[in-house]
């Protein structure tokens, strides 16, 4: 039967190569890059600005950025995620994480100049309430 393929890949118009898989193709492409800037504004407060991916590859870089550079007094906190090009649900956890580990010492996280893809997740995920609005724009 034309185009079909056995459990290892081959297809029988390849000859025997195999063809990689669908979850085999990120490994193709560029890993994601993510670098994160940790500010901190007082003694309760801190801004983070995240420039690149925050995925399921790059949000362990984040974690340990931020465990690296917080101390447990910081309960407010201030993403700025202008320069944010993409978020998936690892990242949406994280940010959910962070804000939970600040609102049990009594403060939050906002996240400030979302794009459109990550304004977006937050919608669609009833997430919202951590977009930076009104009074709560600036932690400093």
């Amino acid at each position: 039967m034309p185009g079909t393929t056995d459990l290892l890949g081959h297809d029988e118009h390849t000859n025997g190569v195999r063809q990689p898989g669908i979850g085999e193709l990120r490994h193709l492409s560029p890993a994601p890059v993510l670098t994160v800037t940790v500010d901190t504004v007082g003694p309760q407060k801190a801004r983070v600005a995240l420039d690149g991916e925050l995925d399921c590859i790059t949000v362990h870089q984040a974690r340990e950025t931020l465990l690296a550079s917080l101390t447990w007094a910081v309960i407010r906190i201030e993403v700025d995620a202008g320069a944010l090009e993409f978020c998936d649900a690892a990242g949406l956890t994280f940010f959910l994480d962070l804000d939970g580990r600040c609102a049990a010492q009594g403060g939050g996280l906002r996240i400030a100049h979302p794009r459109r893809q990550l304004s977006r997740l937050l919608e669609l995920t009833g997430t919202r309430h951590l977009l930076s609005s009104g009074a709560n724009a600036s932690i400093g």
